[in-house]
């Protein structure tokens, strides 16, 4: 059975953004943390950004393929961090998901829409986010 959570996770860290980036004043910035399945925010330092993803819903499907909806959201610092970083890093994840060629049980991935935000969260962090919707086996596969 596949777990797309860590697909998309694993998939993301290979195209290289969970390193240093370049922000929108054009200065490299430090590779944000990376959160799966469930966001424990006293893990991420106030000085740091997160990049989180997560099942939002288990979708329909059928024995053989299912359709999850994963929601990618990317988190600022708590203070002095203007939306806008937020907003240029999920563009350049969205751009990276929108190449996924279909592997490890993934059939299909698409956008479920455009980039959503900024919202700000309790903490102070703002955050944009993205859903996709996950077309992956599940997990019987006929003879």
């Amino acid at each position: 059975m596949t777990n797309e959570v860590q697909v998309l996770a694993q998939y993301i860290v290979d195209q290289g953004l969970i390193a240093s980036w370049v922000g929108p004043d054009n200065i490299s910035q430090p590779p944000p943390k990376l959160q799966t399945r469930w966001l424990d925010e006293s893990k991420i330092p106030d000085s740091e950004r997160c990049l989180f993803i997560r099942n939002t819903s288990a979708g329909g499907g059928d024995r053989f393929v299912s359709s999850p909806v994963v929601t990618i959201a990317f988190m600022s610092k708590t203070t002095g961090d203007a939306p806008v970083f937020c907003e240029t890093y999920m563009q350049l994840v969205y751009d990276v998901l929108l190449g996924f060629d279909c592997a490890d049980g993934i059939l299909n991935i698409e956008p479920m829409g455009k980039i959503g935000g900024p919202y700000q969260m309790e903490s102070g962090r703002f955050v944009y986010d993205t859903e996709w919707s996950i077309g992956c086996e599940s997990g019987l596969i006929s003879s």
